[in-house]
Order: structure tokens, then sequence, then C-alpha cells
């Protein structure tokens, strides 16, 4: 119920900033902007929340329960994406020590292999998330929830918008091998 109603805020929230920001978008896309749309994220939350998918007798919990919010699965995917920027970035141009290289080694081979893989996956679905915005209609997809072990919040997140149930299975069974996660079985959500 808190997630669903932090969602909805949060977009409200970027809508009404996103149109105090127009003029300045229109100069000059941003870093965060080619990762992260707002305009994107706004209509897919749109279509989800419209009253089609949401009727009079679902309640909070059976919403949350139903399918995971699409503007949650490309925000989230879009802010690891540009993390991984900002990240690449920052190794290139910070001066570093042979101290500092030593213990920024491990972590920083940790973050590559993760970016890869959010890499590959959003140059994958970046195009399908905004078809989704543009066309109004949620395409049947797969996806699954994960969690990493070393995660002091344990917190869980889920990634998807897979085509078929093997090639869920196959980005699960990555994310429990390479990057050491707890993944769940793969869902389906049938779109809309």
């Amino acid at each position: 119920m808190k997630k669903l109603l932090l969602i909805i805020i949060l977009g409200l929230l970027l809508v009404s900033c996103s149109e105090d920001n127009t003029q300045k978008s229109k100069s000059k896309p941003s870093e965060s902007n080619k990762y992260v749309n707002i305009e994107i994220i706004s209509k897919l939350l749109e279509i989800q929340l419209n009253k089609e998918n949401i009727n009079k007798n679902t309640s909070p919990e059976e919403f949350l329960n139903k399918f995971p919010l699409i503007s949650s699965l490309y925000s989230e995917h879009g802010g690891r994406v540009l993390f991984c920027s900002i990240w690449d970035k920052t190794m290139e141009t910070m001066e570093q020590s042979n101290k500092s290289t030593d213990v920024l080694k491990d972590h920083n081979d940790k973050t590559n292999k993760k970016c890869k893989i959010y890499r590959e996956l959003f140059n994958k679905y970046d195009p399908v998330y905004k078809e989704i915005a543009n066309t109004g209609k949620i395409i049947p997809y797969y996806y699954f929830s994960f969690k990493d072990a070393d995660d002091e919040e344990n917190i869980t997140n889920t990634i998807g918008l897979f085509k078929t149930k093997e090639e869920c299975l196959s980005y699960s069974n990555i994310f429990q091998k390479k990057l050491e996660y707890y993944t769940s079985d793969c869902q389906f959500f049938k779109g809309s």
C-alpha cells in the first residue's frame, strides 16, 4: 500500500516538475533523460493506472500483487544504467592512488559485471518501453524478482518485459550465477 502511494506521488511530482523544466529540457537532453525519461514514466504510469486496469472492486494489495508497475520496471532499470554511466565516468576521471585502486578493484569488477548485464537489457528493451508509451498497449511479458544477498535492507527488485519464458529463465539464471542474486520464478503478465 505504501509502495503504491509512494509511486503515485513520485509520478505526480515528476509530471509537475517536468512541466516547469520543459523549456530547459528542449535545449539539451540531459544524461539522466537518456536513461530515465520523465515523459515516458508518466505515460507508462498513466497507461497502467487507467480505469480499465483498476476497478472499484480492486484492493490496493490485489493491484500490487496483480502485476508489477511497468513505469517502475522502466525507471528502476533506467536508474541502474544511469548509475553505470556515472560510475564509468567517475572511474575514468578520478585520480587514484595505488591504495585506492586496490581497494576499488573488487567493487569495480562487480559493478562492471552488473552494468554489462543491465546495459544489455536496457539496449534490448528501452525501445519496447517507448513503444508501449506511444501506443498505450502493454504487451504480454515475463518478469522475475531478485534480491542481492549482500543488501542489508533486503530489498526485492523486479525486472522484466521478457518476450518468452525461456528468455526470462535465461536472465534469471544469469542473475543467479553471475551476480549471485536470489531470484524468483518467472511470472507472466498477459498485457492490456
